[in-house]
């Protein structure tokens, strides 16, 4: 069923397979590509972050994001200057961008996890 939904099979004039997406028709020289592809348009990623709801379809990335989310950072409060430590997703700090404050400063749910000590 997966590959009735998002694959269709192309032979270009040289004879090489390509394939192509039934959602928005981009074409793939291998089938993984397309597989890899296709999670954008379905959303079901076999691997997710609980943290940021990006999805991956390979583990070793997801393991490697989680990795990289569990490293405790020196943040510098935006309001109150102050440094101090926790962790927040990789990508993340675009998101973050102007609300990047210490758990004083915070007015309500962060996506910066804090840490103690």
């Amino acid at each position: 069923m997966f590959k009735s939904i998002f694959m269709v099979r192309d032979r270009s004039s040289t004879d090489i397979v390509f394939y192509r997406c039934r959602v928005c028709g981009e074409t793939f020289q291998y089938s993984g590509k397309l597989v890899y592809h296709s999670y954008i348009h379905s959303e079901e990623w076999p691997h997710k972050c609980s943290f940021c709801n990006k999805g991956f379809a390979l583990p070793s990335y997801w393991k490697y994001h989680l990795k990289r989310r569990d490293t405790i950072k020196e943040i510098d409060c935006l309001q109150c200057l102050k440094r101090f430590r926790g962790k927040y997703c990789p990508g993340a700090l675009a998101s973050l961008e102007g609300r990047i404050y210490c758990e004083s400063c915070s007015t309500g749910s962060s996506p910066i996890e804090y840490v103690t000590s």
